[in-house]
């Protein structure tokens, strides 16, 4: 049994591949997605907008950070302003920009470490939206970047029935939720599941933490994530 664990508002395309491909997949969604309301983050985000024309990249990591980033741009009307790049690190993110019109360069790997390679081909200035579970990959190798982490994730307990020995592939798309999960569950429980990553470097921090049964998905798609869950079954 495969077990999803992303959020119900990011599972649409799971739940579509599932069906299609008739898998067997239990949601347990572990958290959800809120935009981030606070005064004081928001009046550093407009300084930051009402210059957007500075800028050379701007870069959306997400589906969220476009649904909850993008408005902030529209409502400083960027297209006016703005003549540099925009950049997504995958085609989910980018199809969530092509719907507002907007047609993104991608990340040739769907990671960080791609759209990093893409922007340091030149000294260029670049403004991040993201949310606050980013591990900080950008922002620690782009020499000339600003972030509006424009979203969180709030966790919800887990729920009883997560907490069997049955052999199960758990989907993990980011540290957070794993860290989640790693609080949350027992050493029995956590050796009878099997775990797909969506990157490496969610795999190095398990390695230092517990030892675990690891997978790494070729990327963080949901078809990857999938395909590398199946390879398992």
């Amino acid at each position: 049994m495969i077990v999803n664990t992303r959020p119900l508002e990011l599972s649409d395309n799971l739940i579509k591949i599932s069906n299609s491909e008739k898998i067997q997949i239990r949601h347990i969604h572990l958290s959800s997605i809120h935009p981030i309301t606070d005064s004081a983050q928001t009046k550093l985000w407009t300084k930051k907008l009402l210059d957007i024309g500075s800028y050379n990249n701007i870069i959306f990591t997400s589906r969220s950070a476009v649904k909850y980033g993008f408005p902030l741009l529209k409502k400083n009307n960027f297209k006016e302003n703005f003549n540099g790049e925009i950049l997504a690190i995958g085609p989910a993110t980018a199809a969530e920009l092509i719907k507002r019109d907007v047609h993104p360069l991608i990340s040739d790997t769907t990671s960080s470490e791609g759209l990093v390679n893409k922007i340091n081909k030149n000294d260029s200035k670049s403004i991040l939206f993201c949310g606050t579970n980013s591990q900080g990959y950008l922002k620690n190798n782009l020499s000339n970047l600003d972030e509006i982490q424009c979203y969180e994730l709030v966790f919800k307990a887990i729920k009883s029935e997560f907490f069997n020995t049955d052999r199960e592939i758990i989907l993990v798309y980011n540290l957070k939720t794993l860290e989640h999960i790693l609080e949350s569950a027992n050493d029995d429980v956590l050796d009878s599941k099997e775990f797909v990553l969506a990157s490496k470097r969610i795999l190095d921090l398990v390695r230092s933490v517990k030892k675990l049964k690891v997978h790494i998905a070729k990327d963080a798609t949901d078809h990857s994530m999938i395909e590398a869950a199946k390879a398992i079954i």
